[in-house]
């Protein structure tokens, strides 16, 4: 049986969801996907909080200009922390194969 809460988050993603454009689609399926109206927080706060970070549309969620600042941030230090882990790994192998290369 729905819920008054249930039926706002409907109207909610419905109201999204007509609106021209990506935005409001985009919108509307972050909401579908992570607004839960009972737990703690507001719709935009749980939207922004996502943590489904492998979804296409991660990027595009609608987020506070706070927030998107430090996700970029964050974004980046993964970033290079994946770079600098590549480097390593290709240092790596390539001592491994020089030491192939010797029979050592």
């Amino acid at each position: 049986m729905n819920t008054s809460q249930d039926n706002y988050k409907q109207n909610l993603s419905v109201k999204h969801a007509s609106k021209t454009g990506l935005r409001g689609k985009i919108n509307a399926n972050c909401i579908d996907c992570t607004y839960d109206p009972n737990d703690v927080g507001s719709c935009r706060k749980q939207v922004e909080n996502c943590k489904y970070l492998i979804c296409p549309l991660y990027k595009h969620r609608p987020i506070s200009k706070g927030a998107k600042i430090m996700c970029i941030e964050i974004m980046h230090s993964v970033k290079n922390l994946f770079i600098s882990s590549e480097i390593l790994n290709a240092e790596a192998l390539q001592k491994s194969e020089d030491l192939k290369l010797w029979k050592i």
